[in-house]
């Protein structure tokens, strides 16, 4: 399995599309999870075929900040209930797609979403698209959120 850093640079290069990624068996997500106030985001990425993940967990509020700190990165597989919740909320995507018509159209979206928790993240690749959901949490699709949700329920934060 590859070190979170070898998708830094798909964060980097993924933009928005008008049409996400299809669902697929062979899908992989890239996604901040655990967002705070107080302390930066953890990171996971997810084989949606196999269930194998690498998650930098977030820091504990009360160490976050120190000089020095290593957030270590653990391998794991999802067990079969929350892979199949994480596999049914990225289906949604391929009917609604990561971003809002609104905002695929240059128009401002119907909504606001305010949010003190940092910037949230969420790629989508296979083996012939990636996408990655607006900076702009307010452009994000219903599909978008969900699967987010389901991605901080997966490694165990709540939302």
């Amino acid at each position: 399995m590859r070190s979170l850093a070898y998708f830094v640079p798909i964060l980097i290069a993924a933009q928005a599309a008008s049409a996400a990624p299809p669902p697929t068996s062979s899908a992989a997500i890239f996604s901040t999870v655990g967002h705070s106030e107080w302390c930066p985001a953890g990171t996971a990425y997810l084989d949606l075929r196999t269930g194998r993940y690498e998650l930098m967990p977030r820091a504990d509020r009360n160490v976050c900040h120190k000089a020095g700190l290593e957030r270590r990165v653990t391998e794991g597989r999802l067990g079969a209930e929350k892979l199949d919740a994480v596999r049914k909320a990225q289906q949604a995507i391929g009917t609604e797609g990561l971003t809002r018509k609104a905002c695929r159209e240059g128009r401002d979206p119907e909504e606001i979403v305010i949010s003190n928790g940092g910037r949230v993240t969420l790629v989508i690749s296979d083996a012939v698209h990636t996408e990655s959901a607006p900076e702009n949490q307010s452009c994000w699709t219903d599909a978008a959120r969900t699967l987010h949700q389901a991605l901080e329920r997966a490694f165990g934060y709540a939302s």
